[in-house]
């Protein structure tokens, strides 16, 4: 059913709204809109949600945020995949598919780590779970159909990247996504994103957000 709040449908243009504020009392700022989507529209990674979308019980919902700090101009950038009610068992294979895609693909950075090196031990998680991914230059409909993470900094979105082509290393003090993701036309998305500060020998994971499919 329809998720209430106050006995009013709970949209998306409320959860972007409050989320806003939430990032101005807490000195940030939404220059880029943040993605709210949910049930079968979550399918396309880069479905931000119409304010008029209606959140829904029992349906995975995509909560991707990335605010900028108003005095330090740098970004961050977190996505968490929640279900308010009981996730199906297509949702919860799908959830726990990305979540050992996500630890294993954080064991795997360190300085020196080639970014196209981290992307296939996401990759073959992931495949080894059954699912497709577009590596080899596969088109796809169904299952990881973007690239493991990128750069965040002064920008958004910025050098290194983890991505199939991404023959470069990683560099000690890089600040990177980790954002393995699932999708499917029939039930929605599943991403979880931490961002990583890469060292010598591993990475230390800066995104605090408790990881919870069920809430």
């Amino acid at each position: 059913g329809t998720l209430l709040v106050e006995k009013e449908p709970l949209t998306v243009g409320k959860v972007k709204s409050f989320l806003g504020h939430q990032f101005l009392d807490h000195g940030f700022v939404m220059e880029e809109d943040i993605i709210v989507a949910c049930g079968p529209k979550g399918s396309d990674p880069h479905y931000f949600g119409d304010p008029q979308d209606v959140l829904k019980a029992n349906q995975p919902i995509i909560l991707d945020i990335c605010p900028r700090s108003i005095q330090k101009r740098y970004w961050t950038d977190m996505t968490r995949t929640i279900v308010k009610g009981k996730a199906s068992d297509k949702v919860r294979k799908m959830f726990n598919a990305v979540l050992e895609a996500r630890n294993a693909s954080i064991d795997a950075i360190q300085a020196g780590a080639l970014g196209s090196n981290v992307y296939n031990v996401c990759c073959d998680v992931l495949e080894k779970a059954g699912y497709e991914t577009t590596r080899g230059g596969k088109q796809i409909t169904r299952g990881l159909t973007h690239s493991l993470g990128h750069g965040v900094g002064l920008d958004i979105h910025e050098a290194p990247r983890m991505s199939e082509l991404y023959k470069f290393p990683l560099k000690e003090h890089n600040i990177v996504t980790v954002e393995p993701g699932l999708y499917d036309p029939d039930v929605g998305g599943l991403r979880i994103e931490d961002i990583v500060k890469v060292t010598k020998t591993r990475c230390n994971n800066l995104t605090k957000m408790e990881i919870r499919l069920e809430v």
